[in-house]
């Protein structure tokens, strides 16, 4: 349940209802509808985590990382950020995996961090499937493994992750942790393409000029070429090298469709 009305909020968490004490604390946070005050912040997270709200343990532990209305206390914060985390919080989670990742205020530990970076992932986030594929793909705080890491990165992908898509064909280019597959490549590198993932546009561009994965297309791998060599020069090459194989209305068009795949997928 959302608590939008300050009035409403205020009435269910004298109730005891941890939601609304989560969202009073809000309230008095961002002194949105009331005076902004700290200590009445710190006051209601308290509360509402002391009933094991994830949201409020999260938040809590924000409070004493900052040390807004309380004492900064980093092991306090620590310790709200791992009940947030165990109680299915995936931003807690994930900070939690990048603390050990780091050895940022614990000491440092790979291990930890990518059982933080499953948890997160887990529970949706994008960033935390995608570090979790790439610690498989190199074998960093788990065994070595790629049908994993060509696991992790499909879920990245599917969570809108921009790198995912690239990676994601890169393995089934190499064949790595599936069987190589040109087409599925040439699928993924289109997807993180169309996100203007320079290195894909690139190697999009290669293959249609190549015909790998799909009927050889002159056109195709000028488009990508030309949006690639505005940051990756190799790219010109392949741009040009199709162009001289156009006609002059083949490659009218195909500057007009240049245009229009820099707008769709904002290329700068």
């Amino acid at each position: 349940m959302e608590f939008k009305e300050l009035a409403a909020a205020q009435q269910a968490a004298k109730q005891g209802n941890a939601e609304a004490q989560c969202c009073l604390g809000d309230f008095y946070s961002s002194g949105l509808g009331v005076l902004q005050n700290d200590l009445m912040a710190a006051h209601w997270y308290r509360l509402a985590a002391q009933q094991g709200n994830p949201t409020a343990l999260y938040k809590l532990g924000q409070v004493y990382e900052q040390g807004r209305g309380v004492s900064q206390d980093s092991n306090q914060a620590l310790e709200c950020y791992r009940l947030a985390a165990e109680r299915g919080h995936a931003e807690a989670a994930y900070g939690l995996a990048i603390r050990y990742d780091t050895g940022n205020g614990v000491t440092q530990d790979e291990q930890q961090s990518a059982h933080w970076y499953m948890k997160a992932a887990t529970l949706g986030h994008a960033d935390a499937a995608y570090t979790l594929a790439l610690m498989y793909d190199m074998g960093r705080g788990v065994k070595q493994d790629y049908t994993q890491a060509t696991n992790w990165y499909r879920k990245a992908a599917d969570l809108n992750h921009p790198e995912a898509p690239y990676n994601l064909g890169l393995m089934y280019y190499n064949g790595k942790g599936v069987a190589l597959d040109n087409r599925q490549a040439l699928f993924w590198y289109r997807q993180a393409a169309e996100k203007n993932h320079l290195e894909a546009q690139f190697l999009l561009s290669a293959m249609y000029a190549l015909g790998q994965g799909v009927p050889q297309d002159d056109m195709q791998a000028y488009v990508w070429g030309s949006l690639a060599a505005i940051g990756f020069p190799d790219a010109a090459k392949i741009r040009d090298n199709a162009a001289s194989k156009l006609d002059s209305a083949s490659l009218e068009k195909a500057k007009h469709l240049v245009t229009s795949y820099a707008e769709a997928y904002q290329v700068s």
